[in-house]
Parts: C-alpha cells; structure tokens; sequence
C-alpha cells in the first residue's frame, strides 16, 4: 500500500515541520499537501513559495510523491450569487497553479453544497457541471500537468450536496471523461448512518450504491481517502478490530481496483493523539496492518 498523511488534519503545524517528524524514516510514501492548510493559506510571498520549495525539497530527498487538494474553504463550487462563483473560480485555479508549483499530478476536487436548499436541484448540478468544465479548460490553457479528481462527499443534516450521491456523481464523471476520482471511505461511512434520515432528500445515498459505483468507475479512481467517522469527529482513527462497516468498504474497493497503485492518503485528525508523532506512527501501524489485508484477500 502507498500510504500517507494529510496536511490539513495536523491543525496549524508548518508542512516542512510536519515532514521533518519523519526524520531519516522513509515511512509514508505520499503527502497529500492542502491549498488551504493554514501554514500556507495564511502567508504572503514570497513566504508561499519559500514553503512549496521546502516542502519539494523534503519529499524529494525522501523519496516521496505529493498530491494536492484544490481550494475548499471559503468557496462554493455551486454558489448562486455570481460573485462567489467568480471568486470561487479564481481560488480554485490558484490552486490548481499551487498544485503545479509542488510537483503534484493529481489534485483532489470538492464538489460544493447547495446554497439554499435542503436537497440538491437539477440547478446545482448544472453549476457543478459548469464549474468541472471551466477547471479542466484552465488546466488544458495553462498546459498543466494535472488530473483532477472528484471526490465523494459526505451527507450532513445542515446543507445538501451534490457528490452525497454516487449516483449524481456517476451523472457529473459521464459527462467530463478527463475528471477522475477521489474515493473517501469515511464519507461513504458517515453518509450511509445518515441514509435513513436523509430519505427524503434522496433514497440513493448510502453504502449499497457503492459496489455499482466502482464497477463503472473503479478504473478512474487515482487516490483513496481512509478514515472513520466516530460520535466525535468526521475523521478518525479506524479501529481495523471492531469497525465492520470499514473493513466491508474497504474489502469492496478492493474487489473493484489494484489498492495497491494509487496514494491511500490517512485523513487522521490530530486531536486524537497526544503528539503529531503518536498521530503518525498510528498512520503507519494501520497502513501496514491493512497491506496485510490486501495481501490476504
């Protein structure tokens, strides 16, 4: 398994420091190295670019490979003001351009939630259609190396999302061939314990529709997300000894594609752990313990 870490789950720490934890180890193959991680967002130039340089400069030294996630945070994809599509637009191309800076292939796409409604429109999801088409003619313009991947979402009480849906997701990847796909094993978990809840809204959200999923689209699938959901956080630690429903996903994506040949980014939130390094050394653990699995299968 190529496993790795995301910059985002470990709070305000700076991406070079992070990397640093791994001293001469060569634990973690991939780095999942986030737009809006605060270490970054939040600096100026030419401080911005002094962290991409170190943060290449680390992972290439280790011999690790780096994926990105597009501008999520304060921007909305499937906005209705115009205003916010625009500015939306602008900071995800930025991202993009981010992405390009670091040396990553592929970058992680987040579809948006409905700015009204309590479930998604037809409306939406021509934005979010628009939206895929204006990203991949920028990244065709530019002549950046990158494939974009659309990730699934995960069904919430407060606010509808389009990608919720595989079967909304399966309609958006039918129509834009060049977008490939970001797997979350968490967000399939936490909307699947929403399902029965969220029926009126759409019967089609929880786990059952998975296996139909990976059969149309498993080839496309370039990154997995691993987590589990708990009564506290949306990303925690999986527990490979009681969590069922985790093991029978993963066993699922398993049957459906090589596990083995794309990044498995741990999405591991630091609050779970006394220290950044109990936080990696338990990514490394259960990397390890689910390679098994694979090998077993």
């Amino acid at each position: 398994m190529k496993a790795g870490f995301s910059s985002m789950f470990f709070g305000d720490m700076r991406a070079p420091d992070l990397l640093a934890l791994l001293g001469t180890s060569q634990a973690g193959r991939w780095f999942d190295f986030w737009f809006d991680t605060p270490c970054y967002l939040l600096e100026g130039e030419p401080a911005r670019h002094d962290i991409v340089s170190m943060v290449r400069r680390q992972l290439e030294w280790r011999g690790m490979g780096i994926v990105t996630h597009a501008a999520a945070f304060d921007v909305n994809p499937i906005a209705y003001s115009p205003a916010m599509q625009r500015h939306t637009l602008a900071e995800t191309q930025a991202s993009l351009e981010f992405a390009s800076d670091a040396g990553a292939n592929l970058v992680t796409l987040h579809g948006g939630f409905s700015s009204f409604a309590s479930r998604v429109s037809s409306y939406d999801v021509m934005l979010l259609d628009k939206f895929c088409d204006e990203l991949l003619d920028f990244v065709e313009r530019r002549k950046l190396d990158i494939t974009l991947c659309l990730e699934n979402d995960a069904a919430t009480e407060v606010m509808a999302r389009p990608l919720e849906s595989l079967h909304i997701m399966e309609a958006v990847l039918e129509k834009h061939p060049r977008l490939c796909v970001t797997i979350d094993v968490s967000h399939v978990l936490k909307t699947s314990t929403m399902a029965r809840a969220m029926l009126a809204r759409d019967s089609r959200l929880d786990a059952s529709a998975l296996p139909g999923f990976l059969k149309k689209f498993g080839s496309r699938v370039r990154i997995l997300h691993f987590s589990s959901p708990n009564r506290y956080r949306a990303h925690g630690r999986i527990d490979l000894n009681k969590d069922a429903q985790f093991i029978k996903v993963f066993q699922e994506i398993c049957r459906h594609m090589n596990v083995a040949a794309v990044p498995c980014i741990f999405e591991y939130a630091i609050e779970e752990f006394g220290s950044p390094t109990e936080a990696i050394n338990a990514i490394i653990e259960d990397a390890t313990a689910l390679s098994e699995k694979i090998g077993n299968e």
